[in-house]
């Protein structure tokens, strides 16, 4: 997700050489907008116009940013399928259950499939398979597993 809301201080130099630091205000609550690179064009505070802007506004040399809480475990799977058109039923399906503990289902196409196979490290999947599904779902306890 988006890294804006995470950014609490950041200290950064100018190009004359000036030092600034630049943090949030008690209770600022930034932006929220997804799909946004370069230049941040609502700022209201001028962190949000230093993030993303890969270094054209200054050099940041210290960031202080809001950790979140640790996730808890989960289940994870690469699901082969022997077509397209399987992967998408069962696609349909999981969303349909509406599982709270859901957290990842990624449809991986013939295509996609096909330029996976060619990276190292990638798993061997069976004979006929033409499309997976990434599937990650969170548990609290080995109950849940």
């Amino acid at each position: 997700g988006p890294m804006r809301s995470y950014v609490d201080r950041l200290k950064i130099f100018l190009a004359d050489g000036t030092e600034k630091v630049l943090e949030r205000g008690a209770g600022e609550v930034p932006s929220e907008a997804h799909n946004r690179a370069g230049y941040f064009a609502d700022w209201k505070n001028p962190i949000d116009l230093f993030i993303g802007s890969e270094g054209t506004l200054g050099f940041i040399s210290e960031v202080t940013v809001r950790l979140l809480e640790r996730s808890p475990d989960f289940f994870s799977a690469l699901i082969p399928f022997p077509s397209n058109l399987k992967a998408l039923e069962c696609l349909v399906e999981c969303v349909k259950r509406r599982t709270p503990a859901l957290r990842t289902l990624e449809y991986i196409d013939k295509g996609s499939l096909t330029a996976m196979r060619t990276a190292e490290g990638v798993p061997q999947f069976p004979e006929g398979t033409e499309a997976l599904l990434y599937y990650k779902e969170e548990f609290e306890s080995d109950k849940e597993k």
